[in-house]
């Protein structure tokens, strides 16, 4: 939840650098309570979701996203 912090510039940029220091084939997860569509921007073929995590004080949805650079 780290790339809440960010404004959509700092984000592109930070997503940008991400990409070029992933290998081919290289993979980026993040797991958040909500996906930007600035990841889809740098990873097109993105695959997003969600999964409901119980913990003593409630039930709580997170959202993930998994991108694969080409």
């Amino acid at each position: 939840m780290s790339l809440d912090y960010f404004n959509k510039d700092q984000l592109k940029n930070i997503l940008f650098k991400i990409k070029n220091m992933l290998k081919n084939r290289g993979i980026f997860i993040v797991v958040d309570r909500h996906i930007y569509q600035e990841y889809f921007k740098e990873f097109p073929d993105g695959d997003q979701g969600f999964f409901e995590l119980k913990t003593p004080e409630g039930k709580w949805r997170y959202d993930y996203f998994v991108g694969v650079k080409v």
